[in-house]
């Protein structure tokens, strides 16, 4: 389930014109890379996925998968570069039923850059 959550989220944000005019497609990556792509980039990763089987699971194998996602937004520009692009994908992800249950700006002393770490939840049935 995760690498399909993460491709929805990827794919979502790259289709997002506001998110795409101020971050290159190519620099919003699944995971993290041994080295740094350009600035400014974005990189999602899933933080926990929790699977509860529901009411009839052992017939029917239905349940809910809940999923925390975190997204980090890297830019050598300004913090406030970083929370734009922030806003964008927040706005994006409550589109795409997500719920925010968190965010953080802070400089990052080891890669030199300002970073906008979000994360959003969201419950999704499977059968």
């Amino acid at each position: 389930m995760s690498f399909q959550i993460l491709k929805e989220v990827r794919d979502s944000l790259c289709s997002d014109t506001n998110i795409t005019s101020k971050v290159e497609e190519r620099n919003i990556r699944v995971g993290w890379q041994e080295s740094l792509v350009a600035f400014p980039s974005v990189h999602i990763t899933t933080v926990v996925e929790r699977d509860k089987g529901l009411l009839g699971f052992a017939h029917n194998n239905r349940r809910a998968v809940e999923t925390t996602i975190q997204i980090d937004v890297l830019s050598r520009k300004s913090l406030q570069e970083a929370v734009e692009i922030g806003d964008a994908i927040t706005s994006r992800m409550l589109q795409l039923g997500y719920q925010k249950v968190g965010d953080l700006e802070t400089y990052d002393t080891l890669i030199r850059c300002h970073r906008k770490t979000l994360r959003f939840t969201r419950l999704i049935y499977v059968e």
